[in-house]
């Protein structure tokens, strides 16, 4: 019975950690786009100081400078999209989701079932476990 109890901790705590993964996961996709968006409205808004600039130099030199941020911005895209933040959420949520409905059963079963049945069923819950962080 103190296996199931133990076990069942064990599982609770990888759950808690999906979940935090999840929402980890969120606020750096979140984060992304808010900076790519920051970036977007920072070149755009360069451009137009360079449009209304009197300066031909000036302008030539904010012109080289907005291409050199719209590069980086490019690059920080094909980064971010290649973290691929959705994807991970959703695996995390997923696991969590799995973990959390073997839980409820382990918890429920240490409370219910005697020891025998509780040692019957250790390793197939080991097993199910196992399957999930796989």
């Amino acid at each position: 019975m103190a296996y199931l109890d133990e076990f069942s901790t064990t599982v609770y705590k990888t759950m808690s950690a999906r979940f935090t993964a999840y929402h980890r996961m969120k606020r750096n996709r979140d984060a992304s786009k808010v900076a790519e968006a920051l970036s977007s409205a920072s070149i755009i808004g360069i451009s137009l100081i360079a449009l209304q600039s009197k300066n031909i130099a000036l302008s030539n030199q904010i012109s080289v400078f907005t291409i050199i941020l719209s590069t980086f911005l490019l690059v920080l895209s094909l980064l971010f999209s290649g973290l691929d933040y959705d994807k991970r959420k959703d695996n995390y949520h997923s696991c969590g989701n799995a973990l959390n409905r073997l839980y409820r059963q382990i918890h429920h079963d240490a409370k219910i079932l005697p020891e025998a049945e509780q040692q019957e069923k250790e390793q197939k819950y080991i097993k199910e476990y196992e399957d999930i962080l796989d």
